[in-house]
């Protein structure tokens, strides 16, 4: 059997350690990740090895060069430009005959591929995918089996509330060459992304194989250390190159004789101890390395690095070739690229990167990076969206960052901020970032974030970005070009510029002067008119926000006659970022808030419309409406371009403004009233809670599926779950370690009970656990 190994990745996270090489030839006690890769496969007499190459790499096949130093044949396919994982691998065809190995470059695992390879064939499988569990689930694909191992669905790189399993795609695959033949080579491809997906739909043979074996990939500096703690404990099975002790100590040079040793330490060979230093536990000291006299050397990791007298290094990387002169301290995440200098008495504060050859003078406390803004907002990744405290959390330098990393999206960006003090302030701040990087930045003259997703899609920026405050909280918002919000792959490759120094300034003479565009929330009040359609009809408008200012001077521009809140006229009330509707009718009944997009979708349907997008949380109720009129629901998540394209173009399922003045049009339309229109939704009714785990949130929400494996699910914006009478949605908290359930059902009743019932389920497979 063939192998490839796709080591053309750099993976920003990593940076500043392959600021100058792959993550391929980071070194794990001493050796390449590439190297205990080869190791691994010629243990299981795979020989015939083709390695995928960035074209401008040098230092794989320098270090490798045709594999028979390594008991290998290798072959090399190099990219002149970025094929993505599949790309690569199409390139290497001709090099294969028959069922081949991909493996990346970045994965470690000490699985049983006799085993998988068993499987593959015994399922005349055209893809099997190694699969295994992860507590991070939204950093990989997560996949959907049936009962007989056949993959049904590939969720990639999904937002918490996605999340319906910690199953993930590990990276491995055997593939059969005729699955990818008819994919052209020499274009971008991505096996989780175009690959897979299509295979799937059209019903060829992929399969999971899943390991319980401890896996690994390095694809950023916390992953890495996990994967050294795991190998120096006989987690992981890879070789490392040194005698070891009974208490995971691996050493391969003489320490002095008060040396303290605390397991587990890997040494490489030649290191050079002075007396009294302390090492581990964790620490990992690769050969040549210099660790002077009393130094504390602990959760580690130092390659051929030299450390002067009484240094404390904790839970830091020390690259090669750093020197690093007495009482040195490195606090925890901070990581030093090759050869930097720190001069007596220098402090690294914690989660700092210094690049390759930065000189710190001696006495200096360095609390930024040595490069570039490189914060690491949590918020923004888990929520969608960067939020905090008002110049405590959200600062002006925070804003530059995020600025200056954003503009990798596109270079078109528009800005808009709710224009009090605060949020002028810090948009100032972004977009000097933004310009900073060469970005074409036209600012929005829009108060609410309803307006700011119409002009994103007018102007079909990249990028739209909306700052809102809420009293001391500051929201900062991001958009792409059908004003949906950034994916979750966009919004972590923000994150990895800022982590990483990706986000590069542009050079000086590439600056453009940021545009003002003014008007552009008359334009927004203008799309929405009906001009004279709503004459001779009444509503209230409750409210003094922007937002349901702008509502009030559409309807009378309609025609619609503005009302004080009364019996017998209906009643709209939007949110303040103009996004969603409540109304209460002629009665002064307010519908659940479940009701809302029901009663939206009826009156759509009853229009003439046949389809309408909505989003994934969105009632199951409205796929019965739909189907009453011959209609069809479209839902984000599961629908795709297509979903997207619609549910961004008829703005009145995310839009409460535009909700509104359709639904007036409608009652006025139809001389109904909206009592009337409420009476012929079907029942149902919702009930929501949410149960708060211990466990991993993907652990949870793959048990809870599994315990229902015998029920209808759908993997679709979490799971979906058909049950007794209705409906049971569960969802994943974006930012706490709980799980949402939602009952839905033809009563009240019923909608308790599925969400008492499911409400239990959880928290019973959580303490079973």
């Amino acid at each position: 059997m063939n192998a490839v190994i796709l080591a053309g990745g750099k993976h920003p996270r990593l940076m500043p350690l392959t600021a100058d090489t792959q993550a391929a030839m980071i070194k794990l006690f001493d050796k390449p990740v590439m190297e205990h890769i080869i190791s691994f496969l010629r243990k299981n007499n795979i020989v015939n090895i083709a390695v995928t190459l960035d074209f401008n790499d040098k230092s794989i096949r320098k270090y490798f060069g045709d594999g028979r130093d390594f008991g290998v044949n290798i072959e090399y396919v190099t990219e002149h430009e970025p094929l993505g994982s599949a790309g690569g691998v199409i390139n290497c065809l001709p090099l294969v005959r028959e069922d081949f190995l991909v493996v990346s470059g970045d994965v470690l695992c000490g699985f049983e591929l006799n085993r998988m390879i068993e499987f593959h064939k015994s399922k005349n499988a055209d893809v099997t995918m190694l699969l295994t569990r992860s507590d991070t689930p939204v950093e990989y694909g997560i996949v959907m089996t049936d009962e007989n191992s056949r993959v049904l669905k590939i969720c990639e790189k999904p937002s918490w509330g996605q999340v319906f399993s910690d199953i993930i795609n590990a990276g491995v695959y055997l593939i059969k060459p005729d699955a990818l033949k008819k994919f052209p080579a020499g274009k971008p491809r991505d096996f989780a992304a175009d690959i897979f997906p299509g295979l799937i739909k059209n019903r060829a043979a992929v399969y999971g194989f899943y390991t319980n074996a401890c896996w690994h990939d390095i694809g950023d500096i916390k992953r890495l250390f996990r994967c050294i703690k795991d190998a120096l404990t006989g987690k992981l099975a890879i070789e490392i190159p040194a005698p070891r002790s009974d208490k995971h100590v691996y050493c391969a040079s003489t320490l002095p004789a008060d040396t303290v040793v605390i397991p587990p330490v890997y040494i490489g060979r030649g290191v050079r101890v002075g007396p009294g230093a302390r090492l581990g536990p964790n620490a990992i000291i690769g050969a040549d390395s210099e660790i002077g006299s009393g130094a504390e050397m602990k959760d580690c990791f130092v390659f051929g690095a030299r450390t002067g007298k009484e240094c404390s290094v904790e839970g830091a990387v020390v690259g090669a070739g750093c020197v690093l002169g007495d009482r040195v301290s490195l606090r925890s995440g901070s990581v030093l690229g090759e050869r930097v200098r720190c001069g007596d008495g220098s402090f690294i504060d914690n989660n700092k990167r210094i690049w390759n050859g930065i000189e710190i003078p001696g006495g200096d406390i360095v609390k930024s990076n040595l490069i570039t803004y490189a914060g690491k907002p949590d918020a923004f990744i888990e929520a969608g969206a960067i939020s905090g405290m008002a110049n405590i959390d959200i600062t002006p330098e925070l804003c530059a960052g995020v600025g200056l990393a954003a503009a990798g999206c596109g270079m078109r960006v528009g800005v808009g901020s709710t224009g009090d003090a605060v949020c002028d302030m810090l948009k100032s701040a972004l977009v000097s970032g933004l310009c900073s990087a060469g970005a074409q930045v036209t600012e929005i003259d829009v108060r609410f974030a309803a307006a700011a997703v119409y002009v994103a899609k007018s102007y079909m920026f990249n990028l739209t970005v909306f700052i809102e405050s809420n009293k001391d909280t500051v929201n900062i918002r991001f958009f792409d070009r059908l004003g949906m919000p950034l994916s979750g792959e966009a919004r972590r490759g923000i994150e990895t510029r800022m982590l990483s120094g990706e986000a590069r300034r542009c050079d000086i003479n590439g600056i453009i002067k940021p545009k003002l565009v003014t008007g552009a929330g008359e334009a927004y009040a203008a799309s929405l008119l009906r001009h004279g359609a709503l004459r001779g009809f009444s509503a209230a408008v409750s409210g003094d926000s922007a937002a349901s200012d702008t509502l009030r001077s559409v309807l009378v521009m309609s025609g619609c006659r503005i009302v004080p809140e009364r019996s017998g006229v209906i009643t709209l009330t939007v949110y303040e970022d103009g996004t969603a509707l409540i109304v209460s009718d002629e009665n002064g009944f307010v519908p659940e808030r479940c009701q809302m997009p029901a009663l939206i979708a009826l009156a759509y349907f009853m229009s003439g419309e046949r389809q309408l997008a909505v989003s994934g949380e969105a009632p199951n109720a409205l796929e019965h409406i739909a189907a009453e009129f011959g209609g069809k629901i479209l839902r984000l998540g599961r629908d795709g371009a297509a979903a997207e394209e619609k549910y961004a173009r008829e703005a009145i399922m995310c839009d409460g403004i535009a909700a509104a003045v359709f639904l007036c049009e409608f009652l006025h339309k139809n001389k109904t009233r909206l009592g009337e229109l409420r009476a012929k939704l079907p029942e149902f009714f919702t009930k929501s809670c949410e149960v708060m785990i211990n466990h991993d949130r993907g652990r949870v929400m793959r048990a809870v599926s599994e315990s229902c494996r015998y029920m209808h699910r759908e993997a679709d914006n979490g799971l979906k779950i058909c049950a007794d009478g209705g409906w049971v949605h569960l969802s994943p908290s974006e930012t706490r370690q709980a799980i949402r359930i939602t009952g839905e059902g033809m009563s009240q009743e019923i909608a308790e009970e599925l969400c008492i019932e499911f409400c239990d389920k959880t928290r019973g497979i959580d303490n079973a656990i």
